[in-house]
């Protein structure tokens, strides 16, 4: 009996763990691993609606026009649609791309009706979908893409002349986000002179064979007084860039370069500091490319026992103009003389290549020679170039008090009511006088007329108004005629007579005379 009651209790405990525990694990198992049901959720999926938008349709240039593609897992069927044709008369500057959504946001390259090609890529499918541009009343843009062929490293500029009905409207130019080829390097410019002309500049790479690369269009951004923003676009340019010539190397500069160097001067000292100025200007070339140049041409400069040349110094300036790219560097070459006599200066070549002219461009500074000389000799040309100086200012002063002292001289003569005050004026003139006065500084006294008149012809030479003056002067001091009957003509002769003076002639007697004092003075200290 009691083996009973246990073998009972043993299948009822038993019977319950499999309907607690083992009931419930099948029937969530059955819920999650039905194949049928999988199936038909994938297949409902698959066939749900894709839906394609294509808005605005009329739209003016710089505006965008959306295409919206959504759905469910869409991805495989947008990746197999053929963009080409679109890209032809849009530029998609936009791309929104989830696993239920993909929104491309298109630009009209062009005025007219442009069509958007119908398309099937699996589950989608694009309508045939027009689109009526406009022009834009308020921008206009003439566009200037760069030329289809350029040499290696070369720079094609793309330009956008920009024209804007609102002065206030903010107009920018960038490079394109997108690039067909990474090594292409672009330069944004601007020209100060044409505040319209907006200017990208794309610089080649450096190719060994020629290449063909995919330039896409810089963008024009205008951003209007309400904050809207239009942008606009150039068709892409397909370019063909061809290698330099064999014989140069990778390094070179292309482009249009200038250079200018400084005179040298004739004399130079031993031992001083100087410096040699250079200015490359290069036209569509980098700094470092102008850079590279201007270190070619240190490099030709050798030392020697004669030369000894310093660490240069280099400032570059890039600005642009109408052509593109402007780049100036200015190089400061400091070197020392440490010898005298006859020195050379080596000659330097610069080779360039002329894209415009597609052939090599070379300038040649020729072998110039200077003097050199001593310091001992600099400094005795320097102490007579400055007594030369104080001679000539002391020359210059004595002429400028001896055109004083005729002033003044016709000044009395003019005021003068007697034949005294002639006599007077005209002895007072001779005792200040340049030539009135001795080498020691003291004055020639003369007690008379005749001796007046043996002097200044001693000096200035005969002189008929003076021997008529002195005739009549004589005449009316010592003889018993009337004053008056003739005072008027002497003054008249002797204003006559003081203007006839002439400084220039006085200042050369007054010359060859000291300077023969000079000479006799010299020979008797010999």
């Amino acid at each position: 009996m009691v083996n009973t009651m246990r073998t009972l209790g043993c299948r009822l405990l038993a019977l319950f763990l499999v309907t607690f525990f083992v009931s419930p694990a099948m029937a969530f198992d059955a819920e999650v691993t039905r194949p049928g049901d999988l199936a038909k959720a994938e297949a409902t999926q698959e066939s749900s609606p894709i839906t394609v938008r294509i808005r605005p349709t009329n739209v003016q240039l710089g505006e965008p026009v959306s295409l919206v593609i959504e759905g469910e897992k869409i991805g495989q069927s947008t990746a197999l649609l053929d963009w080409s044709n679109l890209k032809q008369d849009f530029v998609i500057n936009g791309v929104d791309q989830h696993s239920y959504l993909l929104r491309l946001t298109l630009y009209p390259l062009k005025e007219g009706d442009l069509v958007i090609a119908e398309q099937n890529a699996g589950r989608v499918h694009i309508p045939r979908t027009v689109i009526q541009v406009q022009a834009n009343p308020q921008v206009s843009i003439q566009w200037q893409k760069p030329k289809a062929e350029l040499f290696s490293t070369q720079q094609g500029v793309w330009q956008a002349k920009v024209a804007v009905d609102n002065p206030a409207f903010l107009v920018e130019m960038q490079p394109s986000s997108e690039s067909e080829n990474n090594e292409i390097i672009t330069h944004l410019l601007s020209s100060l002179s044409h505040p319209q002309l907006h200017m990208v500049s794309y610089e080649m790479p450096s190719v060994s064979k020629r290449q063909t690369v995919l330039i896409n269009s810089p963008v024009v951004e205008v951003k209007n007084t309400s904050n809207r923003r239009w942008k606009f676009f150039d068709s892409p340019q397909t370019v063909q860039i061809k290698p330099l010539p064999i014989f140069l190397p990778m390094s070179a500069a292309v482009g249009e370069i200038d250079w200018k160097i400084t005179p040298l001067r004739r004399f130079y000292q031993v031992g001083d500091l100087y410096y040699w100025h250079w200015q490359l200007t290069g036209q569509g070339v980098t700094e470092d490319y102008l850079k590279s140049t201007a270190y070619q041409l240190i490099g030709q400069l050798t030392h020697n026992d004669q030369l000894a040349w310093l660490a240069e110094s280099m400032q570059a300036t890039q600005m642009s103009d109408d052509k593109g790219m402007l780049t100036q560097l200015d190089v400061q070459i400091p070197f020392r003389i440490k010898q005298p006599g006859l020195v050379d200066f080596p000659e330097l070549v610069l080779r360039s290549f002329n894209p415009d002219q597609a052939k090599v461009s070379q300038q040649t500074f020729a072998v110039a020679s200077v003097v050199v000389v001593p310091g001992w000799l600099v400094w005795i040309f320097n102490w007579l170039i400055l007594l030369l100086g104080i001679v000539s200012g002391y020359f210059i002063l004595l002429l400028v008090k001896q055109y004083w002292l005729n002033i003044q001289l016709r000044r009395q003569l003019k005021e003068a009511q007697t034949s005294e005050h002639v006599l007077q004026a005209i002895l007072s003139w001779q005792s200040k006088h340049l030539l009135g006065l001795s080498m020691t500084g003291q004055t020639n006294q003369i007690q008379s007329l005749r001796q007046f008149e043996q002097w200044y012809q001693q000096l200035y030479g005969d002189s008929p108004i003076l021997s008529t003056l002195i005739d009549e002067l004589n005449a009316m001091l010592y003889s018993k005629s009337s004053q008056e009957a003739s005072f008027s003509s002497i003054r008249n002769n002797a204003q006559a007579w003081a203007y006839s003076l002439s400084i220039i002639k006085g200042s050369q007697l007054a010359f060859k005379r000291v300077l023969r004092k000079v000479m006799q003075a010299l020979r008797l200290n010999r």
